[in-house]
């Protein structure tokens, strides 16, 4: 707690950029859509490590939330290399072992940005919101 007179050492933001965070999670998901449906794997990773750090701001130091976090890039790095695969047409297929590899890789971005969404909703930055409407229809 402060007190007038030390008052000044604490800093507080003149600007609120909770719209700004808020606009760019937005961008950000739109390209994690985008890159998932172009098997653009590499890209789509990278934009989850940028979600990442628009979030982790909020994160407790050593918890087990971080922790996840790096288990989910050291599982993801065990499937090497994370790559950008190309679209087949028609019914040409990768080989076998390609397609192991590009399947699992796709089950972990999935599952890293599920943990994302989740972490989003759980600092209340998501789709988990309670409109004070709702409280007032509720009276």
């Amino acid at each position: 707690m402060y007190t007038e007179e030390n008052v000044e050492d604490f800093k507080i933001s003149k600007i609120n950029s909770a719209g700004l965070i808020n606009l760019r999670i937005h961008r950000l998901w739109e390209d994690c859509h985008r890159y998932s449906r172009q098997g653009k794997f590499l890209a789509w990773n990278g934009t989850l490590d940028r979600m990442w750090c628009e979030l982790v701001g909020d994160v407790e130091e050593n918890k087990s939330t971080a922790t996840t976090w790096k288990e989910l890039n050291e599982k993801l790095s065990k499937i090497s290399p994370l790559k950008n695969w190309k679209l087949v047409d028609g019914f040409q297929d990768l080989e076998e072992g390609e397609q192991t590899k590009q399947n699992k890789q796709y089950e972990i971005l999935t599952e890293k940005e599920t943990f994302l969404r989740r972490l989003l909703n759980k600092q209340g930055k998501g789709s988990a919101y309670q409109d004070s409407i709702e409280d007032y229809m509720d009276e």
